[in-house]
């Protein structure tokens, strides 16, 4: 402990050897991408489809779409509106700084 990053230690578990510079930067990405988006209801919902039924892979797809909704998805039309807003703001010539 101590030497290694959670990271680097996560690879040496999984390989059986240290990480390369590239392969830790990459794999803190995968990291990062999983605790942000791997326990959403929706991708759970989709896991658990497939866990139960390896063969339905249009099931699990299908759950995980019927399982997207305003909480989850909702942050993301906000921000396009928000984008939307800037963009016509600096259009009608405010500046960029000021439209943010």
């Amino acid at each position: 402990m101590g030497r290694l990053s959670f990271t680097e230690y996560f690879h040496l578990l999984l390989t059986g050897r240290e990480a390369s510079d590239d392969e830790r930067f990459f794999l803190d990405l995968l990291l990062v991408a999983i605790a942000e988006h791997g326990m959403m209801p929706s991708n759970v919902a989709a896991r658990m489809t497939l866990a139960a039924d390896p063969e339905s892979l249009h099931g699990a797809v299908a759950a995980g779409i019927l399982g997207c909704g305003p909480v989850i998805l909702g942050t993301s039309e906000s921000c396009a509106r928000m984008l939307e807003d800037a963009q016509r703001r600096v259009a009608a010539g405010v500046e960029p700084a000021a439209a943010a």
